[in-house]
């Protein structure tokens, strides 16, 4: 993981000994994704307005359900999407991409993930100190 004094940023990167083909599978078909993420409705199509299903957090004001955006689509290499809360979209909102790189004659890929939080803090926050 990367790290920095940038607290609007996280970044990870995993290595899997997968093709990226395999990778870009579970990032893209929605049954799959539901499997390691959450229950969605997601299509790999630029433009498309989708869904993340997650259990609501009262005490956080979080709805549960996460509205998301697909921004960018190159296919078995990168995936961008937007990502808030449905019933606060301003709140936090997030760009999240994840970018597939292979590796070496095994195979296998590295599958970066990049969240960057917008720097606006949301109202419902207490007041900077």
């Amino acid at each position: 993981m990367a790290t920095s004094d940038d607290l609007t940023t996280i970044e990870v990167d995993q290595y899997f000994p997968h093709p990226p083909a395999k990778l870009w599978r579970a990032l893209t078909t929605p049954e799959l994704m539901a499997e390691w993420l959450m229950p969605n409705d997601f299509r790999p199509a630029i433009g498309h307005k989708f869904t993340f299903q997650a259990r609501p957090v009262g005490q956080t004001g979080f709805s549960g359900t996460i509205a998301c955006e697909v921004l960018e689509l190159t296919p078995q290499k990168r995936l961008r999407i937007s990502w808030a809360d449905a019933a606060d979209p301003d709140g936090m909102a997030t760009e999240v991409a994840w970018t597939l790189q292979p590796e070496g004659k095994e195979r296998g890929c590295f599958w970066n993930i990049r969240g960057s939080i917008r720097t606006t803090r949301p109202s419902s926050w207490p007041a900077a100190s």
